[in-house]
């Protein structure tokens, strides 16, 4: 029994560790913002040409209504984020699905409370802004090809992460330095 309560805790922390991971390479992509574009809309964040805006003031702590503009292109969508700075939308651009163009990754902060972050992922076509859907789920994917530990050895901390042997280089198409680690992006 208490080893299956050990493992069950391992496995929430790998969880955890790979959800923070991932967090933390997403939210140093773009330039959050409080620019207020006129009395009806607020910009939430900038990266490059692409803008997001959500419909200003906000109605119970939560900006509902996003919209991406991007050039002379905008498009509304139903979407929702937290109102609070901290947890303001992060934007970025990598080719997703390999087709040779970068896509626009977008993050939301749909709720949050002590000790809680929920965030929605939302993958965007750079040429109409259309939303892609039917990508692999990437809970499901590190699930089943990545394995990590976190061990306390005379009071340090040691972090391993391993992924499955088919997970070679061919696989590794963009690599991104952030905060003194470097995020692969895997083609799988």
């Amino acid at each position: 029994m208490k080893k299956n309560l050990m493992q069950g805790r391992n496995n929430i922390e790998k969880i955890v560790f790979i959800a923070v991971f991932i967090t933390i390479v997403i939210a140093g992509c773009s330039k959050q913002t409080n620019r207020i574009m006129n009395e009806n809309l607020i910009e939430l964040a900038k990266y490059d040409e692409i803008t997001l805006c959500a419909n200003n003031p906000a109605e119970e702590g939560i900006y509902k209504g996003i919209t991406v503009e991007i050039e002379d292109k905008k498009v509304n969508f139903p979407w929702y984020n937290e109102r609070e700075s901290t947890f303001w939308p992060t934007i970025n651009k990598v080719d997703i699905n390999a087709d040779g163009n970068d896509e626009i990754v977008i993050v939301l902060t749909t709720g949050e409370g002590t000790g809680i972050c929920i965030q929605e992922l939302h993958l965007l076509n750079m040429e109409d802004l259309s939303e892609i859907t039917g990508m692999e789920n990437p809970l499901e994917v590190i699930k089943n090809n990545v394995s990590s530990t976190i061990a306390k050895n005379h009071g340090k901390v040691s972090v391993k992460v391993e992924w499955d042997a088919t997970l070679s280089k061919k696989h590794i198409k963009n690599q991104m330095p952030v905060s003194g680690m470097t995020m692969l992006f895997l083609e799988i």
